[in-house]
């Protein structure tokens, strides 16, 4: 699912940032800034994700991550803090929702699996206005 669609489905009290590497290398400001580094990955972006997850460990910053190759390969991903395995469904609000209610990091990973997934209808437009130039 692309990040801006993603996006679409935190709170909107949440202030959200999208940064694309393949646009913007990620500073250790941007990550200071979030509470939550979320992620979504493909098989190429393994590397990067072990990277900024250790980036955002030592600043004491949970990451959580999703998309395709999390799915078929979760094993791949041991050091991250939540790991969201499959569509966006039930299982998703129960990640959003311990996202909201999480303080640091968790003392184990946590794992989601929707069982019901949410139809693409039903899907709230991308939020394309935290698409940036910077």
């Amino acid at each position: 699912m692309p990040l801006l669609t993603l996006a679409a489905f935190l709170p909107p009290s949440w202030e959200v940032r999208v940064l694309d590497e393949n646009v913007k290398t990620l500073s250790e400001a941007d990550l200071e800034w979030a509470d939550v580094i979320m992620l979504n990955a493909m098989i190429v972006q393994t590397e990067s994700v072990n990277r900024l997850t250790r980036a955002a460990h030592a600043l004491g910053k949970p990451v959580a991550i999703g998309g395709p190759h999390p799915t078929i390969a979760p094993e791949h991903y041991p050091e991250v803090d939540y790991l969201h395995i499959g569509e966006v469904g039930d299982d998703t609000v129960r990640l959003i929702m311990d996202l909201a209610a999480q303080q640091g990091r968790p003392a184990q990973q946590r794992r989601y699996k929707p069982v019901h997934k949410v139809s693409l209808g039903a899907y709230p437009p991308p939020r394309y206005g935290l698409v940036s130039a910077r």
